[in-house]
């Protein structure tokens, strides 16, 4: 089976070596959670946004009214429910991606505060399987695991969505790499052009957008 590093590398064409590239970096630690801007300028055609949007909103105004951040809504029940909701979007393609492909994600889940996790998570199963994870990546002096089960996927994608721990998923064989954001959108790189077809019909189904 392929190294994480390796997975990494192919999801560029060409001849361009993302780990040679990051070599200068002496500040990154991870190959690819830390250089999704670096990745973007390098290839804008084939960087994309998922989100709940079909285009940029260019008001401002109107936008923020629209805008849904975690942190300023997991206190209100009413707002939270409605996150909620729309977060599920994304879970569910996630879930279908992880279906047709295998995945592995890079994760800042080893620093970040696990009192906090759990406040955002308020599960103790999810609990369970975060620091499960934890544990593998500690034990690995990693930042990086193949997700088996799909729980484990969940949680991770969860977190991300919520705001807590950073991550990108990276699905091997369509070449995709999708990272964690803020406002319930997450910036995806699309390295493989035929997986596009197949993003762009589950993405819709579920009620999201994949757009420049």
């Amino acid at each position: 089976m392929k190294g994480f590093d390796s997975i990494a590398a192919s999801m560029f064409p060409g001849e361009w070596n993302l780990i040679k590239e990051r070599e200068g970096d002496s500040e990154a630690s991870t190959i690819l959670l830390e250089h999704s801007d670096f990745i973007f300028s390098r290839f804008p055609e084939q960087s994309f946004l998922l989100d709940r949007f079909p285009k940029r909103i260019a008001d401002h105004t109107k936008f923020a009214s629209l805008a849904l951040s975690f942190g300023e809504v997991e206190d209100n029940p009413v707002l939270r429910s409605r996150y909620i909701t729309e977060e599920q979007k994304f879970i569910r393609v996630f879930q279908l991606l992880w279906a047709y492909d295998n995945v592995w994600v890079e994760t800042s889940l080893r620093y970040e505060n696990t009192e906090r996790i759990k406040e955002v998570l308020q599960n103790q199963e999810k609990e369970k399987r975060m620091f499960t994870a934890l544990e593998k990546l500690i034990q690995n002096d990693s930042d990086h695991l193949q997700i088996e089960e799909l729980a484990d996927l969940e949680v991770l994608l969860e977190l991300g969505l919520r705001e807590t721990v950073s991550s990108v998923f990276v699905f091997e064989n369509m070449h995709v790499c999708t990272w964690s954001n803020f406002d319930l959108n997450m910036p995806m790189f699309i390295g493989n052009s035929e997986s596009l077809e197949l993003l762009q019909t589950i993405i819709t189904t579920e009620g999201l957008y994949v757009r420049r």
